[in-house]
């Protein structure tokens, strides 16, 4: 019996209405974060449903034009009804700026995180209030505080009759490569004294942007972070441009441009031969007929030893009619090496030789007037003056 009582007390019972509610996720340090928030969100909808009801009733008694109010209500009684519901909604929205600018920063602070509906008028006001920091350009990282590293410092330093560049460098505790990058030097044998030299504080190169570069391909490519180029060269933004020269922190040169500088590039292949005859237009030696000569002769005893002039693989050991047994030697940066009129060739095609190895013997076959060495240097293709390689 008591329990059909209570099962028809509880049907008469009006049912709720489902509302969407928000998702709390909240630390069990802030254990009363989610309360406080909950309680502060049902007092704002209150105060919201408070400030339409007199809004609506006094829309209702307004009368139609040539009708009369429905309610009966005296017309100067409207006005003042209506007021009274615009004021309050006035302030009601004051006080909820107020709590939502104070609350705001204690959101942010808490791990309270908030799931709410996106439709809704509450979660478009806390969005504007919870909007996080605007995301940075792709590829480059603001520096925040000091940086990686501080601003490039350069100093000038004059050279002196005696001294050289690699001295120069060891004295300011910086690499040769970095020295003879930061000051464009082409050829580290030809410098006069007087010569004004900038050094920088760090070791580096220095790197010409080119087309399609940019910052953060640039550190890609060195292995550093675009906060480190930034912060040396004083960037205040990412934007760089074609022909803009950028210095790189611990970056160094490629070997094979540091040794052309320093005229180590490329050695004598026949330390024991002379010259006798040069690159260029020249009578050939059985006609007489003028003719280009793509490389220079070296002449020695039969046999002499002839070596790798540069580090690189041997991509062609074979025999021309005009140039007897050769051996073709490829390196890096587009360099390649022949070596011609051989009586041996002592390595193997497909071989990789180190510089100074010994790779065949002088001799004095194909197209020849006497033992001597054909040596040739091609760069990309075209053939180019041995003697402006060699020590």
């Amino acid at each position: 019996m008591m329990t059909q009582v209570l099962q028809q007390k509880v049907s008469r019972r009006r049912p709720a209405v489902s509302r969407p509610r928000p998702a709390f996720v909240y630390s069990p340090r802030r254990p009363g974060a989610a309360l406080a928030w909950r309680r502060l969100q049902r007092h704002i909808l209150r105060a919201l449903g408070r400030m339409a009801l007199p809004l609506v009733r006094a829309l209702k008694s307004v009368p139609r034009p040539g009708g009369k109010p429905k309610s009966g209500m005296p017309r100067k009684m409207i006005l003042p009804d209506t007021l009274k519901g615009a004021a309050a909604g006035a302030l009601v929205l004051v006080v909820f700026s107020c709590i939502a600018a104070g609350i705001a920063p204690l959101l942010r602070r808490s791990t309270l995180s908030l799931s709410l509906p996106e439709e809704t008028l509450e979660a478009s006001v806390l969005n504007a209030f919870l909007e996080g920091p605007a995301p940075q350009e792709e590829g480059f990282q603001t520096p925040a505080g000091a940086g990686e590293f501080r601003s490039l410092s350069v100093r000038n330093h004059s050279i002196r009759s005696g001294e050289t560049i690699s001295g120069i460098a060891g004295k300011a505790g910086l690499a040769l490569d970095t020295v003879i990058s930061f000051n464009h030097i082409q050829n580290a044998l030809k410098i006069p004294a007087g010569t004004q030299l900038k050094l920088p504080d760090r070791n580096g190169i220095l790197y010409t942007v080119k087309r399609g570069d940019s910052l953060f391909s640039i550190a890609k490519a060195y292995s550093i972070t675009t906060n480190a180029i930034a912060d040396a060269n004083n960037l205040e933004s990412s934007t760089i441009h074609a022909g803009q020269e950028l210095f790189i922190p611990g970056a160094r040169m490629q070997q094979h441009e540091l040794k052309k500088i320093l005229g180590e590039l490329f050695i004598n292949p026949a330390a024991a031969g002379r010259l006798t005859s040069r690159f260029g237009t020249r009578p050939d030696p059985f006609t007489r007929v003028p003719r280009f000569h793509n490389g220079i002769d070296l002449a020695a005893k039969e046999g002499s030893p002839i070596l790798a002039a540069m580090a690189g693989k041997v991509v062609k050991v074979g025999v021309h009619a005009t140039y007897g047994r050769y051996i073709i030697v490829s390196h890096a940066g587009g360099y390649q090496s022949w070596y011609a009129h051989l009586r041996k060739p002592l390595v193997e095609q497909g071989r990789s030789v180190e510089q100074g190895q010994l790779i065949g013997e002088m001799g004095n076959t194909g197209y020849s007037t006497g033992p001597h060495l054909h040596f040739s240097i091609f760069k990309d293709g075209s053939p180019v003056d041995p003697l402006k390689f060699l020590q």
